[in-house]
C-alpha cells in the first residue's frame, strides 16, 4: 500500500507544480489537493492516525519549502502581481465649475454627446431628448462624472 500512497503524494506535487506554469482555471491545483487528500486518507486507513499526522506535517513542510524557494527565485514575480496602480482616477472637482455655464453642442446629444464650454470639450447628457449639433446648452446639474445640460430656447 505504501508505494501507492507515495505515488499519490508525488502526483499531487507534480499537479501543483503544473498549476503554477500552465494556464487554466485551477483544475491541476484541485486535482493536486485531491491527490494529497486521498493519500492522507489512505495513510490513516492503512497505518493509523499517527502516520496520517506525519503525512499532513510532510505536506505542510513541503508547502513551506516550496513557497520559500518560489519567493526567492524569479518564479514568484511571474506568478504574483507586485505592481500597484498609481494613476489618479477622474477628478470630479474639475467639472464642478461648469454648473450654470453655457456651451455649444459639438455633436448631437441623443442623449449623450460632446459640448464645448469656451474651449473645454466635455461629454454631457441632455436632460430630456435629442439636442441637435450647434445648439446652445446650459449645465443644469453636475453629479459625479455626469454633466447634464438643457437646450437654451431663443
Amino acid at each position: 500500500m505504501f508505494p501507492w500512497i507515495f505515488l499519490l503524494f508525488c502526483i499531487g506535487i507534480a499537479l501543483l507544480v503544473a498549476e503554477l506554469f500552465l494556464p487554466g482555471f485551477g483544475i491541476f491545483g484541485i486535482l493536486g489537493i485531491f491527490s494529497f487528500g486521498v493519500a492522507v486518507i489512505l495513510t490513516a486507513v492503512s497505518y493509523g492516525i499517527p502516520y496520517m499526522c506525519m503525512a499532513i506535517a510532510i505536506i505542510i513542510i513541503i508547502a513551506f519549502i516550496a513557497f520559500y524557494f518560489i519567493k526567492k527565485n524569479k518564479i514568484y514575480n511571474k506568478v504574483v502581481l507586485t505592481e500597484t496602480l498609481t494613476g489618479k482616477d477622474f477628478d470630479e472637482e474639475s467639472i464642478k465649475p461648469l454648473l450654470g455655464k453655457r456651451g455649444v453642442c459639438l455633436t448631437p446629444l441623443k442623449p449623450f454627446g460632446k459640448v464645448d464650454f469656451d474651449g473645454e470639450i466635455v461629454e454631457a447628457f441632455s436632460n430630456g431628448g435629442y439636442i441637435p449639433e450647434g445648439k446652445q446648452v446650459e449645465v443644469i446639474t453636475v453629479s459625479g462624472k455626469n454633466v447634464i445640460v438643457r437646450e437654451i430656447k431663443n
